[in-house]
C-alpha cells in the first residue's frame, strides 16, 4: 500500500482504530511526511470524537419490548 490515494482512503480506518496493524504502520509512516493527510486525519479525529455527543439516549416507552415480541 504505497500509493497516496490508497493511503488517504485508509486514514479514516486508522483514525477509528479499525486499520490492520500493517496498514496502521504504513499510515503512520505516510502521515509523518504528508501534511495533507495529517490535516485529513486531524479533521476525521475531531469528527470521530464528536460522534458520541451527536446522539441522545432515549428511553423506550414502557411495554415496547413486550409489544414487539407479541407482534
Amino acid at each position: 500500500m504505497s500509493d497516496h490515494p490508497e493511503l488517504e482512503n485508509t486514514v479514516a480506518a486508522f483514525v477509528l482504530g479499525a486499520a490492520e496493524e500493517d496498514e496502521a504502520t504504513e499510515v503512520r509512516r505516510h502521515l509523518a511526511g504528508c501534511a495533507e493527510c495529517r490535516e485529513l486525519a486531524a479533521r476525521l479525529q475531531r469528527a470521530a470524537e464528536s460522534l458520541p455527543l451527536a446522539s441522545t439516549i432515549v428511553e423506550p416507552p414502557a411495554g415496547l419490548r413486550s409489544r414487539i415480541l407479541e407482534a
